[in-house]
């Protein structure tokens, strides 16, 4: 070969040149090497992806161990299982010495259903004030401030109500700190409309959160009831609380609960 031609020698370790020079790597190789290294990151990534499901299908069935623990309730919605659940919880009940499977369980209202329920009974009442007790993180109040003239949330832990006064600085959303038993029916003296009440006060655990070492939904409905106004309240996890007395101040007639609220409506 004469001049700038390169007789072009491949050895597994690249390319070189007639007078023993390395070149850069042959296309051929690094074609090779990235196809390689392509196929190793797939199939790293579909490993990750089916570790993933794996954790997804035991989550689920933690879960319906769960809710199949919790036994019958009247305040949550009956759900019977698919087929395939039933049979995959039967096998897991047999390895451990149980022959029988749910086949319904009761589950609570999730998020969206609680979210919904606030939604309709606003609009069936033309409800336009807005009061909850217990902010926790917010997540209620923001999904439906948009439907409401004037909001009020009560939170007793002052750590997340200085993070609920920073996330609505400047909205429709006024929050409060304290407990609820005792600034509620402040605000309820206040209020020149009939307004719809989110009663989620009560303790729930976690190392944010507050107890203020009593239940405190008998006084908010007591304060709720006694009103002129014709308040709607709903309060979230019923299957935590006394039906039977929170009907006996609110009256049967005004007092329902299902998919795990009690409603208390105008009659």
């Amino acid at each position: 070969m004469h001049g700038d031609d390169l007789a072009v020698e491949v050895s597994a370790m690249g390319c070189k040149s007639d007078d023993g020079s390395k070149m850069a790597l042959c296309p051929s190789l690094q074609y090779g090497r990235r196809t390689f290294q392509e196929g190793r990151l797939a199939t790293g990534a579909a490993k990750t992806r089916f570790t993933a499901w794996l954790g997804k299908q035991h989550r689920r069935l933690v879960y319906v161990d769960w809710l199949a623990d919790l036994g019958p309730n009247p305040a949550l919605r009956r759900l019977r299982l698919p087929v395939c659940s039933q049979i995959v919880q039967f096998g897991r009940h047999a390895w451990r010495g149980r022959l029988r499977a749910p086949r319904r369980v009761c589950v609570p209202a999730s998020p969206i259903a609680k979210v919904c329920a606030i939604r309709g009974h606003a609009r069936r009442y033309g409800l336009r004030l807005f009061v909850e007790t217990g902010t926790c993180f917010g997540a209620t109040t923001a999904a439906v401030a948009g439907l409401f003239d004037k909001c009020w949330t009560i939170e007793l832990s002052e750590e997340l109500h200085a993070q609920a006064k920073r996330m609505f600085a400047g909205t429709n959303v006024e929050c409060l700190q304290g407990d609820s038993g005792t600034v509620l029916p402040k605000i309820i003296d206040d209020l020149p409309a009939p307004a719809l009440f989110w009663l989620d006060a009560h303790a729930t655990g976690g190392s944010l959160t507050a107890d203020a070492g009593y239940d405190p939904i008998l006084r908010e409905v007591e304060a709720v009831v006694r009103s002129p106004l014709r308040h709607v309240a709903l309060i979230d996890d019923a299957r935590g609380h006394n039906f039977g007395e929170i009907r006996r101040l609110a009256g049967p007639t005004r007092c329902s609960m299902r998919n795990d609220i009690i409603r208390i409506a105008p009659a």
